[in-house]
């Protein structure tokens, strides 16, 4: 699939409306011949969050774009953006270290002890 065919997908699904946006979607992951890789979720707003999604189509192109998800009931997820942040991506996997800092109680007896 090009990549103005899968532009045209996101314009769609910003133009017509969530009911649209949820059937397609819903139809093999995210639309006929496409399957979710990848969906992260990033910087939350007062009423939505940007979420990045990466799908593969039937010939195993990848491709990521963004929207903003709402977070109320009230809030409609937002494509408006969609289509113009789309690009084609390639895997990459890289191994990373993390640091987790965590606090503990302090044994209170010892605590006791140095104090007198």
């Amino acid at each position: 699939m090009q990549y103005e065919e899968v532009k045209t997908l996101l314009v769609l699904a910003a133009d017509y409306g969530q009911e649209s946006r949820n059937a397609i979607e819903d139809v093999g992951g995210w639309g006929e011949g496409f399957e979710m890789v990848s969906e992260e979720e990033g910087d939350q707003r007062r009423w939505s969050q940007v979420i990045t999604r990466v799908i593969k189509d039937d010939e195993g192109k990848l491709w990521q774009y963004s929207y903003g998800r709402g977070l109320t009931e009230y809030q409609e997820d937002e494509w408006s953006g969609a289509a113009d942040s789309l690009r084609q991506v390639e895997k990459h996997e890289e191994t990373k270290t993390v640091v987790v800092t965590s606090y503990r109680p302090v044994n209170t007896e010892n605590l006791n002890a140095t104090q007198s």
